[in-house]
């Protein structure tokens, strides 16, 4: 999937990329995006004893959304994750995938430093989703996952929704005593393919995924 040509999106000027990287990384902790692989009874009790939320993997491309400032000037940028490292000065500036997206605007205060994590996922043969499930500013951290939900739809989507050539979406959180209907109900009727469950704690940091793509293809 060339998402890049399907959006017909604008790939940033190359000088600008290591002022992009030095706003991004001084943004977030990039290891608390990251996810570790579900493969025990102990990891899965530590979920359970945190209350956090449980909601589903998509099949997709992870991208970030940055809004930052350069220079004076505004940029709304979508960003490839796969090609970004663990710490900035491990980046290989000619491998990073920088796009322009539309200048729709966000409320100004966003553009000091704000990132929604997420993954863009084939809805139809021409259609495309952002399923958004974080967002990563300095002024987020301790506010719940709930909460942070809240400020995307209100402060994010209605601008988001401008560029009409992608919808962008918050995943549903279900509370871990779901798991059951989740599992044996919910994910069979999805309408797009569901690679796994997302173990997401309510205060960031990085997060457990459960991957059995024969096992979900069954359901």
């Amino acid at each position: 999937m060339n998402i890049v040509n399907v959006l017909k999106l604008r790939a940033l000027e190359t000088q600008l990329h290591p002022a992009v990287l030095d706003n991004l990384y001084s943004c977030f902790d990039y290891n608390k995006t990251r996810y570790e692989i579900l493969r025990t009874n102990e990891q899965l009790n530590e979920i359970e004893k945190e209350n956090g939320y449980i909601s589903v993997q998509f099949q997709g491309i992870p991208y970030l959304i940055f809004f930052t400032t350069i220079n004076e000037i505004q940029y709304n940028l979508l960003i490839s994750k796969k090609e970004l490292r663990s710490e900035n000065s491990k980046n290989i500036l000619r491998e990073m995938k920088i796009y322009n997206l539309p200048k729709f605007t966000v409320p100004n205060n966003y553009y000091t430093g704000t990132i929604l994590d997420g993954k863009i996922i084939k809805t139809s043969k021409m259609n495309h989703s952002f399923m958004i499930h974080e967002i990563y500013n300095s002024h987020f951290e301790s506010i719940e996952l709930k909460e942070k939900y809240q400020i995307i739809e209100n402060d994010f989507i209605p601008h988001l929704a401008k560029f009409n050539k992608i919808e962008f979406k918050i995943v549903r959180l279900y509370n871990y005593d779901e798991l059951p209907s989740l599992l044996f109900e919910k994910l069979s009727k999805s309408r797009f393919k569901i690679i796994g469950l997302m173990f997401l704690p309510k205060f960031t940091k990085s997060y457990y995924v459960y991957t059995n793509e024969l096992e979900f293809n069954s359901l």
